[in-house]
């Protein structure tokens, strides 16, 4: 990691990396977008307040609209707003929060939100300038032994796009990204999920992190700060679950010291969800919180 006045020295590449065409990562590192810059410049200079619109009147959302404005709608009594970017319906008309204003501003212009901040890590939404790193980590040796590879560039692309806007847009949580805190880099993924046929309060945990920083505890400060941000964020959420495939011993160490249980009946998941745990040949892990 680079240091206060010295020189960033870059990772060396392997000769297994060279042979498989795996890119170095610090001419990804250069092709990205620093999206921690542009958080931290939103938190700084607060100027979505100004430009999210308040709306209490289907005029006044149409206005904001044709403006290329964020929309947020006060609902009150019988008054039903379209085309918001999100609606609020208070008790009464005070103020709306302010981290729905910041939501909803990052939400109209594409700005992945900063989730979670760990001691090397900030944890935020994936973004479509993440791809060219994501397919980078996914081509690296080891990376897909106890994962599924991702589709093709094209494929994968669509999926993407789709995740980042119906995924967090519904449920404000889901597979987001692990970038180092210091550098801005995309290292991995990290999240929860909510899959079909899982009860309301519950929740599967998911995290990658790139084989090249194997074995220097990014996976598990991830998975401490995902679940640190359920306990507190989420209180809705019960139960927490994680699949691992047979012979991914780092990972089980990593969920035995988090507190997880195996589960070997899979009493807690539907049919649907105990037949995919079977097909893929995983042990199943439980937390109750």
């Amino acid at each position: 990691m680079k240091g206060p006045g010295k020189k960033e020295k870059k990772r060396p590449r392997n000769k297994e990396q060279e042979k498989n065409g795996f890119p170095d990562m610090d001419q990804v590192k250069d092709s990205e977008i620093s999206w921690n810059k542009v958080w931290d410049d939103l938190l700084q200079n607060h100027f979505y307040r100004e430009k999210v619109q308040i709306c209490r009147t289907q005029e006044e959302v149409d206005r904001a609209v044709r403006e290329g404005l964020p929309a947020v709608g006060q609902e009150k009594g019988d008054v039903r707003l379209k085309n918001c970017t999100y609606i609020w319906q208070p008790e009464d008309l005070s103020q709306v929060p302010d981290d729905l204003l910041l939501l909803a501003y990052c939400r109209h212009f594409g700005i992945p939100m900063r989730m979670i901040e760990s001691r090397r890590l900030i944890i935020r939404e994936l973004s479509m300038d993440d791809l060219p790193a994501l397919l980078a980590i996914y081509r690296e040796p080891g990376m897909t032994d106890y994962i599924d590879p991702l589709p093709e560039e094209v494929e994968e692309k669509e999926e993407l796009s789709v995740y980042i806007s119906k995924v967090y847009g519904l449920y404000n949580y889901g597979l987001w990204a692990v970038t180092d805190k210091e550098t801005g880099t995309l290292i991995g993924r990290a999240g929860i999920e909510s899959k079909l046929g899982f009860p309301e309060d519950m929740v599967e945990l998911g995290y990658q992190i790139a084989p090249h920083l194997w074995g220097m505890g990014f996976g598990r400060e991830a998975v401490r700060a995902v679940l640190k941000y359920v306990r507190e964020e989420l209180p809705s959420i019960h139960k927490v679950i994680a699949r691992v495939r047979d012979g991914n011993t780092a990972s089980v160490r990593i969920l035995e010291e988090e507190g997880f249980q195996e589960s070997y009946a899979g009493k807690s998941l539907s049919r649907q969800a105990e037949r995919n745990r079977e097909a893929c040949q995983a042990r199943l892990f439980e937390l109750n919180l």
